[in-house]
């Protein structure tokens, strides 16, 4: 007995339920056996039946063929690897990993780097060498040279002109006020550049060492302007109205007056 045969056979046996005044399955009911051959048969005929009494409806056809035509879109898992875009600039090398590749890959940013680095120093340490020759400059500037031109611009403009004392202390005071800002701007240098700020004050400690006792400079110092001696040679170097900077005094302009008068002559 299958086991469709014994569940007919255990419903057919089972005692009716009291409350049930009609028996649980009709009088006229079909049982078809999966195991007859006839019967799965007809089973098959009748199913075919159905399918074409269903599929002579029109509409019913079209539905089915549309439906046929719907195709369900092929899959591939995200980590396969044709289904991974290819990248700008993928290729074997960026895949490897090794020492030599990586020093390959990151050479030529690190060299620009580099270079960008020197740039910028290079570009520093021509900066402060300029700004030492702008205090220098400073330095040498003829405060007593630059009175006239003061009270001739004060006069243009309208304002009282001032006593030479109070141009003179005026000048001094400007020209200490500009020193600081300088030597402070000079301070930022070296800290930018402390190898360069070593090298300038071996080098100034060098030349004071080795320097001779006549010294050669173009022009004397603040201090000396200060002290109203110009250089070691006073016959060579002298406070001239026309040096604002104490530059060096060319020999025509050291020798006596009548000389200059006889050769001014001799040029008219």
């Amino acid at each position: 007995m299958t086991g469709a045969e014994g569940d007919i056979a255990m419903l057919l046996d089972a005692p009716q339920a009291i409350t049930s005044p009609t028996p649980f399955l009709a009088p006229d009911t079909i049982f078809h056996l999966s195991g007859s051959t006839a019967t799965s048969h007809s089973a098959q005929d009748d199913r075919i039946q159905a399918i074409l009494a269903f599929l002579s409806d029109p509409e019913k056809a079209r539905a089915c063929a549309a439906l046929q035509v719907i195709e369900t879109p092929d899959f591939k898992p995200a980590n396969a690897p044709s289904s991974l875009a290819r990248t700008r600039g993928a290729s074997a090398v960026v895949d490897d990993m090794s020492d030599a590749a990586f020093r390959a890959r990151h050479a030529k940013p690190e060299r620009m780097e580099k270079r960008l680095r020197h740039q910028e120093k290079e570009t520093l340490v021509r900066d402060r060498r300029r700004h030492l020759n702008r205090i220098a400059a400073l330095e040498r500037v003829n405060v007593a040279r630059l009175v006239p031109m003061l009270a001739a611009r004060e006069q243009e403009q309208g304002r009282a002109v001032q006593s030479e004392v109070a141009y003179t202390e005026h000048l001094s005071l400007l020209q200490e006020r500009l020193l600081a800002e300088a030597h402070a701007t000079l301070q930022r240098y070296d800290t930018l550049l402390p190898g360069e700020a070593r090298a300038s004050s071996g080098a100034s400690a060098q030349r004071v060492k080795s320097r001779a006792p006549l010294s050669t400079r173009l022009g004397p110092s603040l201090h000396e302007l200060s002290n109203e001696v110009c250089t070691l040679y006073p016959d060579r170097t002298r406070q001239h109205p026309d040096t604002a900077f104490g530059e060096r005094v060319p020999d025509y302009l050291t020798r006596s007056a009548p000389f200059e008068e006889a050769i001014a002559e001799f040029l008219a």
